[in-house]
């Protein structure tokens, strides 16, 4: 494991400390949505990159925001939602 943070650095909660990838449910309760978004599209588009394609950044954004735009249902009341378990 390579740590990209030496000695005396400044950090924050939510700064990356060592190579890998993100946990994104983490890192979505620390940085929030603005911070996930710009990392999944930075990984997606690099993969793109590696296999000598192009994708556009409104593309990703729609795709990243419906992914993120699940919830969980709690108290269905008079809906016809079922609770999660």
């Amino acid at each position: 494991m390579t740590l990209t943070v030496k000695n005396s650095d400044k950090v924050k909660v939510g700064t990356v400390l060592s190579e890998g990838h993100l946990n994104l449910s983490e890192s979505l309760r620390l940085q929030g949505k603005d911070e996930v978004i710009k990392y999944m599209s930075k990984e997606i588009k690099a993969i793109y990159l590696s296999q000598g394609q192009s994708i556009n950044n409104k593309h990703l954004e729609v795709i990243i925001r419906q992914m993120l735009s699940k919830m969980r249902v709690l108290d269905e009341g008079g809906s016809e939602f079922v609770p999660a378990k």
